[in-house]
Parts: structure tokens; C-alpha cells; sequence
């Protein structure tokens, strides 16, 4: 999928994953200019933890593994009765590719 937000191209692919059955999502950022105040929101539930094993757990219910994080790291922001799992994109370039796993 191709979108634009804030003068900001973003193409999505979602492809599912032969070897354990989940799926892999890759997302690609392009902007005319760097745009450090940038955030990719990942997953967001009740409740995001990050496990020993480099997984955040969402809502007890699935997992998320990031493959990719444009150098990055992640962020969970609290709001309200929410959480939410972000990835800083844009930070000192105009591209960013990040790219995770959805594991049930």
C-alpha cells in the first residue's frame, strides 16, 4: 500500500511468513526533509511489555518482534488506560525503512 501523511511517503507490505506462521511488516518512509519529531506506532493495547527475549507482549494476546528499526529504539508512551509501542522514524535522514514481526 502507498499513502501520504504529512508530506510523508509511506509504502506498507505485509507478507506472511512460511517458517512459523506469522507475519512480517515492512514500512518505508520518505520525506523531502529529516522530521525528528516522528513517530511509527507499532502496536498500541492495555498492556505492552517487553520480554528477556526481545519480544513486547500485547495485551497477553500476540507479539511483536522488531527485525528492523532504522537504528533506532523502540518507545512505549502511556495514555490513559493505553499503551502504545513506537519506533522513532525520520531521525537524521530524509528515509527510514523499519520492519517487525506479528507472532499469535
Amino acid at each position: 500500500f502507498l499513502s501520504m501523511y504529512n508530506n510523508i511517503r509511506i509504502e506498507d507490505e505485509v507478507n506472511p511468513n512460511s517458517d512459523d506462521g506469522s507475519f512480517i511488516r515492512t514500512l518505508n518512509f520518505t520525506s523531502n526533509s529529516q522530521k525528528d519529531d516522528k513517530l511509527a506506532r507499532i502496536a498500541q493495547g492495555k498492556s505492552i511489555e517487553l520480554l528477556d527475549n526481545g519480544l513486547y507482549r500485547v495485551n497477553g494476546n500476540y507479539y511483536v518482534r522488531i527485525l528492523e528499526s532504522g537504528g533506532e529504539e523502540p518507545e512505549i508512551l502511556s495514555n490513559g488506560e493505553l499503551q502504545a509501542l513506537f519506533l522513532p522514524i525520520l531521525q537524521n535522514s530524509n528515509e527510514a525503512e523499519i520492519e517487525y514481526k506479528l507472532i499469535w
